[in-house]
């Protein structure tokens, strides 16, 4: 999907969803505590979508992710 690794969390992606809008994902999955995912929008994402519509981005984004299996 065109990602690029970062280094946050125990795994994580910046994905260009839309041009000028990027999502980057950070996975969490230590044994002390159950598995997690944050998704962090890029600052400028809110001059571009308002947030419903962002959030609707980061849901299609991700179901793009699960069905390509990149994570």
């Amino acid at each position: 999907m065109g990602g690029a690794k970062k280094n946050f969390g125990d795994a994580s992606a910046e994905i260009p969803a839309l041009k000028g809008i990027s999502l980057t994902y950070i996975l969490w999955g230590k044994e002390e505590f159950p598995a997690s995912a944050n998704i962090l929008y890029d600052t400028s994402a809110c001059c571009y979508l308002p947030t419903e519509d962002l959030a609707v981005l980061g849901e299609v984004t991700t179901l793009r992710l699960k069905q390509s299996r990149a994570f």
